[in-house]
């Protein structure tokens, strides 16, 4: 007979034990949410961090990028004014190198020799010649221009000739007749700006220059206006234009009568100079012999030690004082 075996039944644990199981199945699962909560902390304190210094490390770049640029317009700046330097250094040693040689030196820029070569009442036909000769001796001049009353276009072509090599032009007279610019103010100022306006519209240039026929210490312009002290308004008129007027300290000897030859002429205008460091020289181009007297005078100017310069508004001003009476 066979034996017959029975599975025992399975007994329901004690409940103490399944209550044991339940805290420790709270206690994992809270572990757990607080692993993750961990980490979420964490990565996002990470993440602030890593944003923090990307903003960081762009703000350096950008202060990088910045200070080079700085540093790169620096040293360019600092490269234009050491070739600057260099210009000024090498100008100043031929300047030095010139002026020793002469037998003279330069301790300042007012002790200077310089020779401002003039010439009134131009353009005549012996233009174009002391144009060519001024050229052959590098030398540039201050021409101040009177067309007599005679507009053509042989003289524009000759003033136009003189500024695009370089040369300065101021007003000199329209008329140039002493009778008329000198019998009133009025007079005067339309003979100015007449001439002046021919100028401009021949070169293209704006004067900013003169010189006043016979010169501010003339005693015509009393003779021809009735007695009237009219040079300090006609001054101060030109000079409202933005136009500085010149006088001269040598030269003019080819005015006067009899004329000189160009030796005499040569040897007056050298010693008009002598002993003067600003020789403002007037001569005038409407003469053969002045024009063929030019390179002796610069040569021998030259090998005094003068340079040679043209007016402006800037240069030393030369004005002889207003006459008070006849």
């Amino acid at each position: 007979m066979n034996q017959i075996y029975e599975t025992p039944e399975k007994t329901a644990p004690p409940v103490p034990q399944l209550e044991q199981q339940k805290m420790n199945t709270r206690k994992v699962r809270k572990s757990y949410v607080n692993f993750i909560a961990f980490l979420t902390v964490l990565c996002l304190g990470l993440s602030v961090l890593s944003v923090a210094q990307t903003v960081k490390i762009q703000t350096v770049s950008k202060s990088l990028i910045d200070e080079q640029k700085q540093n790169s317009s620096l040293t360019s700046e600092l490269k234009n004014m050491q070739s600057k330097n260099k210009i000024l250094q090498k100008n100043y040693n031929v300047l030095k190198s010139s002026q020793t040689s002469s037998g003279s030196s330069v301790t300042s820029a007012g002790n200077a020799k310089i020779a401002y070569l003039t010439f009134d009442d131009g353009p005549s036909k012996y233009t174009p010649r002391l144009l060519d000769i001024l050229k052959e001796n590098s030398v540039k001049a201050t021409f101040f221009i009177a067309f007599m009353k005679k507009d053509t276009d042989e003289k524009r072509a000759w003033i136009k000739r003189a500024v695009d090599e370089g040369h300065v032009l101021g007003v000199h007279s329209w008329t140039h007749d002493y009778h008329i610019i000198y019998s009133s103010e009025q007079n005067f100022m339309m003979d100015f700006n007449k001439m002046k306006d021919i100028i401009v519209s021949a070169t293209g240039v704006q004067p900013k220059v003169c010189r006043f026929p016979g010169g501010i210490g003339n005693t015509v312009s009393i003779t021809n206006s009735n007695g009237q002290i009219i040079m300090p308004k006609l001054v101060d008129d030109v000079e409202k234009l933005g136009i500085k007027p010149f006088d001269w300290n040598a030269g003019g000897e080819d005015a006067e009568i009899p004329t000189p030859t160009k030796d005499q002429l040569v040897r007056e205008i050298l010693q008009d100079c002598r002993g003067k460091n600003k020789a403002y020289i007037l001569m005038h181009d409407t003469h053969a012999f002045s024009v063929d007297a030019v390179s002796e005078i610069v040569s021998q100017l030259k090998s005094q030690g003068y340079t040679f310069e043209t007016l402006s508004p800037d240069s030393p001003p030369m004005q002889q004082p207003c006459r008070k009476t006849k």
